[in-house]
């Protein structure tokens, strides 16, 4: 994992396998500023770009040890988490959503006001509308087969 970075721009790091994804995952949560509400990471990249295997090195960093597998159909799964300042994980795949407002159904009002919730989100354009100022917007793109650009945007 390679890692750019200068003051005031985005910061990039290079992946070259689902390893060294869910190694900057874990660098970029322990780098998370305290938020009023709950953290959220916003997720965005082409389909196989890796932002399940980012959300998979979210929960490494927060200690969770069960499978990480994308909630396509499910739109949301929560996890409990055991290191780090939150209790709770959020991972969302809001793929197949048709408007953004299909998450308050899920109780998202509630989940993203509080501050012991950390959120992931994939396909996080297509909510762009809910998520806060503070959200962090983190692009996976896909440069070859085997190589990834992670771009974390301030």
């Amino acid at each position: 994992m390679s890692k750019e970075n200068s003051t005031n721009a985005p910061t990039s790091y290079g992946s070259d396998s689902a390893e060294t994804t869910q190694a900057a995952a874990s660098s970029i949560v322990g780098s998370m500023p305290a938020v009023s509400g709950a953290s959220i990471i916003a997720l965005s990249g082409d389909l196989g770009a890796g932002k399940t295997q980012f959300a998979k090195g979210v929960a490494r960093a927060l200690g969770i040890a069960r499978t990480i597998t994308s909630p396509t159909f499910l739109i949301m799964r929560s996890y409990k988490a055991s290191l780090g300042p939150w209790e709770h994980l959020f991972h969302l795949d809001c793929y197949r959503l048709e408007d953004p407002q299909e998450l308050r159904v899920l109780g998202w009002d509630e989940i993203v006001a509080n501050p012991k919730n950390l959120i992931v989100v994939e396909w996080a354009e297509r909510v762009s509308a809910l998520l806060p100022p503070s959200t962090v917007w983190v692009e996976l793109e896909v440069v070859s087969p085997t190589k990834r650009t992670i771009t974390v945007r301030p």
